[in-house]
């Protein structure tokens, strides 16, 4: 709950659009504690149990994406995001 809102941190929020697991509300309002800067992603078709490649989770949306798909959409978010990073 601690805000970095007024910080220059670089930020990125990945979520899946069937993710089911995640409170949208939370994180919807989490958004207000981050820096105006922060990056939100939405991988559609990505639930949360892919995210991490654990099995399927309760409560959890159906996925409309193959796991594969949905761990190379947020691989190229993040070398997307790292190599902004570098730009001058």
């Amino acid at each position: 709950g601690a805000s970095i809102a007024s910080t220059a941190l670089p930020v990125l929020s990945i979520a899946g659009t069937r993710d089911l697991v995640v409170d949208r509300d939370n994180l919807e309002g989490s958004r207000a504690l981050l820096p105006s800067t922060a990056r939100f992603v939405a991988i559609e078709g990505g639930n949360h149990a892919q995210f991490g490649d654990y099995g399927p989770q309760k409560g959890d949306g159906e996925p409309g994406i193959t796991g594969a798909q949905q761990l190379a959409a947020a691989a190229e978010e993040i070398v997307r995001f790292l190599d902004a990073l570098d730009a001058p």
